[in-house]
């Protein structure tokens, strides 16, 4: 449950922090260069070798992109008669 609480947190920080970045004129490829650099030094300092690292990098790639994926798929079916 705590777990939960802190990942949600993050969460709308993170979007808080893109709302901001758009807001300032940032644009869209540096703000995802930047937080995949960050990701990448928190999951190099967490495991114990680079390749394990990687996987975690990965990994949540990959569940980013179903995530996206399933997102979409839902805004599409909204469309859809019933």
């Amino acid at each position: 449950m705590k777990e939960q609480t802190i990942r949600e947190n993050a969460w709308d920080d993170l979007t808080a922090a893109a709302r901001n970045f758009a807001d300032a004129g940032g644009q869209p490829e540096e703000l995802v260069h930047t937080m995949i650099e960050f990701a990448t030094v928190l999951a190099m300092n967490s495991c114990e070798d680079s390749r394990t690292a990687h996987n975690l990098i990965a990994q949540a790639i990959d569940f980013g992109r179903s995530g996206y994926h399933a997102i979409k798929d839902k805004e599409d079916n909204t469309h859809a008669p019933d």
